[in-house]
């Protein structure tokens, strides 16, 4: 029984550590993610809103073209609709690249020791209130909040507010309950693969763009090359819409 207890304590200790190790992962990427997104960002939003802009387009020589097949002229207020409705998804993208540029300009810059000092205090915090470590850790509204503010802060390299997080948890009480798992080697071999996966797939991707500059300046060159493309794609269709759209229409679309 003695030898039983160990071994699931063991089990436990590894599953932990191997938890941590996943989520210090993806906050890594995370981080890298922002990085990307500062240094390619304005590029990437300007291709972006152009696509939008081609779509909006398309969508609305798509809608005039069924009104002329039945000699009809369109209505204007249901195709500005029929076109805000099919791009709502585009729209939602960009909105989130938008928000993830100006969350990249916040980001702070850190000498390697302030560094090592967040992935440190992160590690620690994490041990203490990781969600997936210790699913039942407090009955308080603020637990999720509290999570979710320390993975910001991570991603952002905002020490002050680790430390904050570190100094209220040293003070506080927290009732732990360990993880009911009835098997941990299924629960360990998931996590093994799940590192796996996102450093094959995420995080060294990442790194291999960002540490070699020529990589750096041939993305920045296929950016741009794709934003002249859409430019002129643009123009085109401004061409097919003075064509098709009845004389006197005037097409205004939401402002992205």
């Amino acid at each position: 029984m003695a030898d039983l207890i160990y071994l699931k304590q063991e089990s436990l200790a590894r599953y932990k550590t191997l938890i941590l190790r996943k989520y210090e992962l993806i906050q890594e990427c995370n981080q890298l993610k922002v990085e990307i997104t500062r240094v390619f960002g304005d590029l990437m939003l300007a291709a972006f809103r152009v696509q939008l802009e081609c779509l909006k387009k398309k969508k609305t020589i798509e809608f005039c073209q069924v009104y002329m097949n039945r000699n009809q002229e369109p209505d204007v207020e249901e195709m500005q609709e029929f076109v805000r409705k099919e791009t709502a998804t585009l729209r939602g993208y960009l909105q989130d690249m938008a928000d993830l540029h100006e969350a990249a300009q916040r980001v702070k810059k850190t000498t390697q020791a302030e560094a090592d000092k967040i992935r440190r205090l992160y590690r620690k915090i994490a041990k203490i209130i990781h969600p997936d470590v210790y699913p039942v850790i407090m009955e308080s509204e603020y637990t999720d909040a509290l999570w979710l503010m320390v993975q910001e802060a991570y991603t952002c390299n905002d020490l002050e507010i680790l430390q904050k997080v570190d100094a209220f948890l040293s003070s506080a009480w927290i009732e732990i309950k360990e993880p009911e798992i009835a098997d941990f080697g299924d629960k360990i071999a998931e996590v093994r693969k799940e590192i796996q996966e996102i450093t094959e797939n995420e995080l060294n991707p990442y790194k291999l763009l960002l540490e070699d500059p020529e990589k750096v300046e041939a993305r920045k060159r296929f950016l741009e090359e794709e934003l002249e493309s859409c430019q002129a794609y643009s123009m085109q269709l401004d061409e097919i819409l003075l064509r098709i759209l009845p004389e006197g229409v005037l097409v205004l679309w939401d402002s992205d």
